[in-house]
């Protein structure tokens, strides 16, 4: 489950088994934080899987999760 806010996602639930119907039989999991992912500087999402550094970047960049969690 996520929150868009302009160009940025969240991320706070994620499907995390892949394939067929195994998508299907499991239930998503809840993350102690979200993910964030700037869509258009990033917009495959593999960020966290490939980079090193996302973690500190997520860091340095967690509120805007606070402004778009505001209504």
């Amino acid at each position: 489950m996520v929150i868009h806010y302009d160009n940025w996602k969240a991320v706070f639930l994620e499907q995390r088994c892949q394939g067929t119907l195994e998508v299907w039989l499991e239930s998503f999991t809840m993350m102690r934080g979200p993910k964030l992912y700037k869509l258009r500087a990033e917009p495959y999402e593999f960020a966290d899987i490939t980079l090193n550094s996302y973690y500190d970047w997520e860091f340095r960049n967690v509120h805007l999760v606070c402004a778009a969690m505001r209504p």
